[in-house]
């Protein structure tokens, strides 16, 4: 028999093969097992969930978000298992209140009166804008004549369109039209001609008293 010097030589060893030995557990998962497993998530995350990975719905975000923060302290202790009742939360800003408190004391808008004087037929009529600070007809008559320069003197009485003095600032009227004189009667039709042009307060059951006009 010839000698065997190779490998090639011995067939019936090269077929048989070595078991592998068992490979040690390092106790370590997966990525993916770690990502999923409740335990080791942190924060906000870590109150979803209770001690099983079953998810607690809102019991779980609710109260956190809400009323609880993000942190973990004695006063917050994180044991929430079912919805908690929501607690009164105090207003930001009383309510009606938040156009004071930015933009101060709200003021009504000035009522704009239009000032006509007496007798002149030129006259196109002059805006007047009732400011807060006139509170009385007296203030109201200076304050006129300074705007207008009535012919006769200072202006202290006011006519409406229906020839009714005003005798209270609560019955001016925004937009209307007011006759200025400085005590007399209204002055003939023909020189109040854009005073009466176009009404702006009409009343039908008013009727012109007659005796103002001079034919």
């Amino acid at each position: 028999m010839p000698l065997r010097t190779s490998a090639y030589d011995f067939p019936e060893a090269t077929s048989v093969k070595k078991p592998r030995p068992p490979r040690k557990s390092t106790g370590r998962r997966n990525v993916f097992e770690r990502l999923t497993d409740t335990a080791y998530y942190t924060g906000s995350h870590r109150e979803r969930f209770d001690e099983f990975g079953n998810g607690r719905g809102i019991a779980g975000r609710e109260y956190i978000y809400a009323f609880d923060g993000l942190t973990e302290s004695p006063s917050r202790s994180h044991e929430v298992y079912s919805s908690v009742i929501k607690r009164s939360r105090k207003p930001v800003v009383t309510p009606g209140t938040l156009g004071v408190q930015r933009f101060g004391v709200q003021i009504p808008a000035p009522r704009m009166m239009w000032l006509y004087r007496n007798g002149d037929k030129h006259d196109d009529g002059t805006p007047f804008f009732v400011r807060p600070y006139i509170k009385t007809m007296e203030a109201l008559y200076q304050q006129i004549t300074k705007e207008i320069t009535p012919i006769a003197g200072p202006v202290r009485r006011l006519f409406d369109q229906n020839f009714r003095v005003v005798t209270d600032l609560e019955d001016i009227v925004d937009g209307a039209k007011y006759l200025c004189t400085s005590g007399e009667p209204p002055a003939p039709y023909d020189r109040l001609e854009k005073f009466l042009s176009e009404w702006v307060v009409q009343k039908s059951q008013t009727k012109v008293p007659s005796q103002f006009f001079v034919v």
